[in-house]
């Protein structure tokens, strides 16, 4: 999806694109020509979007204070599995464990479409799928203090007839959080310097589902 030839990619995935002369001279530069500047636009823009999530207003600043744990900023790696999905619209995932000495965990799950049209085909299999992340890490013996999810919505909007739209007006981009310390899971993984609160969107929950979470949740 390089810019090649005769050719000028669109938006972020580069799927779409016009000739190269339907481009004003000089205007090349306000598009993203390789997979590199695409990641690194994603990456910038996910930055931006991380304290506005679509439910909790607030929470990016628990998701800030994990991320800030990495000694490497794992949101390039999270950037490029949003082009994936911005590409194939299929959901695209990634662990990252911040290291060894007092771990932290997140999951970083891309979907393509916007969040109020993802409603149906997530309930009742969010709380398993978060669950089963969780499950895996702690029965591998790391024991993360804490676990953060970020779900990402990516929207691509591009038209042939307007090639100089703003990438920001054609790229739509949601991110929604769910969160749970470590100390749910025992003493071993509880720690002071990790967010105590405990984050989930409960209209993705079953009744059944926040039944059995009601215990967990009033702790």
């Amino acid at each position: 999806m390089t810019g090649q030839g005769g050719s000028i990619p669109l938006g972020v995935s580069g799927v779409v694109s016009v000739p190269r002369d339907r481009v004003p001279a000089g205007a090349a530069g306000q598009f993203l020509l390789t997979d590199d500047d695409r990641v690194r636009w994603l990456a910038s823009r996910l930055e931006r979007q991380l304290d506005s999530p679509v439910i909790a207003p607030g929470t990016g600043v628990i998701a800030r204070r994990i991320l800030q744990r990495f000694p490497r900023d794992p949101r390039p790696e999270f950037a490029k599995k949003l082009l994936l999905t911005s590409r194939d619209g299929q959901m695209h995932s990634t662990v990252a464990v911040s290291g060894n000495e007092k771990p932290v965990a997140v999951c970083f799950v891309c979907w393509r479409g916007l969040p109020s049209a993802l409603v149906a085909a997530r309930y009742g299999g969010y709380l398993n799928g978060f669950m089963n992340w969780v499950g895996r890490l702690n029965e591998s013996g790391i024991k993360p203090l804490a676990f953060l999810q970020i779900d990402a919505f990516i929207e691509e909007t591009v038209d042939a007839a307007e090639p100089r739209r703003p990438l920001d007006d054609c790229v739509a981009l949601d991110v929604e959080y769910t969160y749970l310390p470590g100390y749910f899971f025992g003493p071993q993984q509880a720690d002071d310097t990790v967010p105590r609160a405990v984050v989930m969107n409960l209209d993705l929950l079953s009744d059944e589902q926040k039944r059995q979470l009601a215990p967990l949740l009033g702790r």
